[in-house]
């Protein structure tokens, strides 16, 4: 019985996992698409971009500019909220530079 209860967790925590980083994905590529199309294209005229192209392009940054942490203990949750505060923090920061645009 011990033995299942533990598969059952593992798999739990991998079926979690899945979902916060594709959560965490779609809302930091939905924080740069609109960041991106609200303010670029009034600036610099470019074009605006799609939910695809902004994850690609929050994945190339991402690539380039993360550093590994120090804190190998960060459970599930304390790294969903640092990548979810993160997102929203840019977005809500970003949606009051628009107002101002």
């Amino acid at each position: 019985m011990k033995e299942n209860n533990e598969v059952q967790e593992a798999i739990e925590t991998i079926v979690m996992a899945m979902v916060i980083y594709v959560l965490s994905i779609l809302m930091c590529g939905f924080t740069v698409m609109y960041l991106w199309n609200n303010i670029l294209p009034v600036i610099f005229g470019v074009r605006t971009i799609t939910l695809a192209q902004a994850i690609a392009i929050d994945l190339l940054i991402s690539f380039i500019v993360t550093t590994q942490t120090k804190d190998r203990n960060l459970n599930l949750k304390d790294v969903f909220v640092k990548v979810l505060s993160t997102c929203l923090n840019a977005l809500l920061v970003g949606w009051i530079v628009i107002q101002f645009i």
